[in-house]
């Protein structure tokens, strides 16, 4: 019987062993399953994160490339819109021209410095009654950019503006008016002219009309 009791014995704590290996190799094999899992977790929340970079500069290059598109197409729609009729179209043209640049319907449109088209396109805005046309055009007569300086020009072109209430073109006559043009020049007239300038929100206006009453 003591040998029995001895080999019962011995087979009982073999099998509590290896109940308790088993019970070990179980707790690894579970957290070993919960680390896949998290590396698995983790591996495809970064995935995504890739995968939603890659898609955002695609659409930012998509983006890009059709500003650029609209860029390059603005200026001859500009122009073919100048030519249907659209005189303030043709004023924004000859300022793309005089500037370089010129945004046209929120499109930084490209158009190269050319003052002689610039003279072309506010000579035609200014002829379809634009008023805006008429004062830059007589801005380009004033200075003598892309046509021969003609003060007595700029002068009609700034008085034909100022009448349909452009106000940079009352400002430009009366700072002509107070520099001398014509033969004493016209301090008065000038006032007047900034004042309406001011009347019109032009700042320089505001700014002229104060300093001549200083």
């Amino acid at each position: 019987m003591d040998n029995k009791m001895k080999k019962l014995s011995f087979l009982l704590l073999a099998l509590f062993g290896l109940n308790i290996v088993g019970q070990g190799l179980y707790a690894e094999s579970s957290i070993y399953d919960q680390q896949i899992t998290e590396i698995n977790r983790i591996y495809a929340e970064r995935q995504a994160n890739i995968d939603r970079a890659i898609q955002a500069e695609r659409a930012e290059q998509k983006r890009r490339e059709e500003n650029q598109r609209q860029r390059e197409l603005a200026p001859s729609r500009a122009i073919e819109s100048c030519n249907y009729g659209d005189m303030n179209m043709c004023f924004l043209v000859g300022n793309g021209y005089k500037n370089g640049a010129y945004t046209i319907n929120n499109i930084n449109a490209w158009f190269g410095y050319d003052d002689f088209k610039a003279v072309q396109f506010f000579t035609k805005a200014c002829n379809g009654g634009n008023a805006k046309g008429c004062g830059a055009l007589g801005t380009m007569y004033n200075e003598g950019k892309g046509t021969p300086q003609n003060k007595d020009k700029a002068a009609q072109l700034f008085i034909k503006a100022c009448n349909a209430n452009e106000a940079s073109a009352c400002n430009n006559l009366g700072t002509m008016y107070q520099n001398g043009y014509g033969m004493w020049g016209n301090k008065s007239k000038a006032k007047e002219l900034y004042s309406k300038a001011c009347q019109l929100r032009s700042q320089s206006g505001c700014t002229n009309y104060a300093n001549l009453n200083k």
